[in-house]
């Protein structure tokens, strides 16, 4: 037996809500097929293990475990077994961030699609006509479009992301990131010893895109092989500011991110230019093997 279900998420005074919503038979047939066009991208695309500071194409998708703190407001929707039906919520849609479908089989994992509302809102303010008896009439009825497609989808215990930004915008990952940076930064301190953290310990308080790349740098197994001569060599040649204080390196304030991007290997001077080589910045990389000593 096969059942497939329709809701929103709703957002109001920083509290996130699910709801379903009823839906005929033309669109549970729509929902179906929005999961066959994901579970399609997802088998054709290069799958990596998520990580917050890289940017994915067209082609690329992330996964990430539901148990991960990150997917923690995807499992409790995942998890659900009891959300409260209301037909009435799309009256008003200036509070829905999201929509979502469930497909549930017997004995088959539960399958659960999630993606920004975006286009919800823009109907709301685009007057829509109709024609009928003769005559064309406004209508002013809630209306709403379902894309071909989810930007999150679970598969048993994992979560695949199509789309990063719309993690990030429905689970509020933001002010989580900034405060699980200070931790990451303790965490990744004995594997470089002569980095003093205290500049980077700022920056990650203020900056979201900086504590994105400490969350990466936690799940690098190579930071205790970085070499310290090496470090300054890059930094010197790439302009990342910093002084030697009680034998530490420490960066200068205006340097952090640059520094972090080097540690992530998201930063690179063109190793092909021996005078005054440009600097290149990575939002996406990866990597193809191991150069030759």
């Amino acid at each position: 037996m096969k059942t497939i279900t329709f809701g929103v998420l709703v957002k109001h005074q920083g509290e996130l809500k699910a709801f379903l919503v009823p839906i005929d038979q033309a669109g549970q047939s729509h929902i179906e097929q929005m999961f066959a066009t994901t579970h399609g991208k997802v088998a054709v695309a290069q799958v990596e293990d998520f990580q917050l500071a890289e940017t994915y194409s067209e082609n690329r998708c992330a996964k990430l475990g539901l148990a991960d703190p990150l997917a923690e407001t995807i499992k409790g929707l995942y998890d659900a077994t009891s959300v409260e039906v209301n037909p009435d919520v799309l009256e008003d849609m200036e509070h829905v961030v999201a929509y979502f479908g469930v497909i549930e089989e017997t004995n088959s994992p539960r399958n659960l699609g999630i993606r920004q509302a975006r286009t919800f809102k823009s109907l709301r303010t685009k007057p829509v006509w109709t024609f009928a008896e003769g005559q064309l009439t406004e209508d002013k009825r809630p209306k709403v479009t379902l894309s071909d497609s989810w930007e999150l989808l679970t598969e048993g215990e994992e979560l695949f992301i199509v789309s990063a930004t719309a993690l990030e915008r429905i689970c509020d990952l933001a002010p989580a990131i900034r405060k699980s940076a200070l931790d990451g930064l303790e965490e990744i301190s004995p594997s470089i010893p002569f980095l003093n953290m205290e500049p980077l310990k700022s920056r990650v308080e203020s900056y979201t895109r900086s504590a994105r790349i400490v969350a990466d740098l936690r799940k690098r197994g190579d930071l205790a092989v970085v070499s310290e001569g090496a470090l300054k060599s890059e930094s010197d040649k790439q302009g990342i500011e910093y002084e030697i204080i009680d034998s530490q390196y420490m960066v200068k304030v205006g340097s952090e991110e640059g520094l972090l991007m080097l540690l992530d290997r998201r930063r690179y001077a063109d190793p092909l230019v021996a005078v005054n080589p440009d600097i290149y910045e990575a939002d996406s990389r990866h990597k193809v093997g191991k150069a030759k000593s």
